[in-house]
């Protein structure tokens, strides 16, 4: 990325424990946590996206594939016949 001027500073809390453990995986690619922590910055802000996914599409993956196996077993029982069809529930509910 581009060396863009330094022109702010920007003071924030987190936990120690993390800000060791990203200090060891900047310090790995020969960076400091400034200039790891800038190169976060810009490349949120040219790509206009986060690089992980938030909580909540986290979220909603599990969900989804929760669905996605629940409709894979649906149709499982249906080929083998584990079904009730409308004319069944009509006879059992209404008659």
């Amino acid at each position: 990325m581009n060396q863009l001027k330094k022109d702010t500073q920007v003071n924030f809390r987190t936990n120690s424990q993390v800000l060791q453990e990203a200090k060891a995986v900047f310090a790995e690619k020969h960076l400091d946590a400034s200039q790891g922590f800038n190169m976060f910055l810009e490349f949120v802000a040219s790509r206009k996206e986060l690089p992980f996914k938030t909580n909540d599409e986290l979220e909603r993956e599990k969900l989804i594939d929760q669905l996605q196996k629940r409709v894979q077993h649906n149709e499982s029982e249906i080929n083998k016949g584990n079904y009730t069809t409308l004319n069944q529930l009509e006879r059992e509910f209404f008659e």
